[in-house]
């Protein structure tokens, strides 16, 4: 049911939908990889150095760094997962966006023709 149960008079509602979703899964996504990104920094810099990148503190012990990293490593080793479902969730959700767009003509022949139903009556 890609217009919901407003049929075509839901067709705008439906197409503003899909575009936030792919909108917000995108955001996401890029969001999660430049996360990714930023983690592998954290780590390399508390390998290199016995510090946090972020706050520039360094480690009170090589156990510390040690449970630092492991936790960075940990979130880095989810990221590749969880992007791969989002790009799953976005392509379908372009595919729905193409599918509505597909329908637009048609939703605008439907309107102009229920418009002009009323004044054929009339004849």
């Amino acid at each position: 049911r890609a217009l919901g149960a407003g049929g075509f008079a839901g067709y705008g509602e439906a197409l503003d939908a899909v575009n936030r979703e792919v909108g917000d899964v995108e955001s996401n996504m890029t969001t999660l990889t430049s996360m990714q990104n930023l983690f592998t920094r954290f780590v390399e810099d508390a390998e290199k150095n016995q510090s946090c990148s972020l706050c520039k503190r360094g480690f009170q012990s090589i156990e510390a760094t040690d449970a630092f990293i492991k936790d960075m490593q940990t979130n880095l080793a989810n990221a590749p997962a969880t992007i791969a479902n989002l790009e799953e969730r976005v392509e379908k959700a372009r595919e729905r966006r193409r599918l509505l767009q597909e329908l637009g003509e048609t939703v605008a022949l439907y309107k102009r023709l229920v418009e002009k139903l009323p004044e054929a009556e009339l004849l």
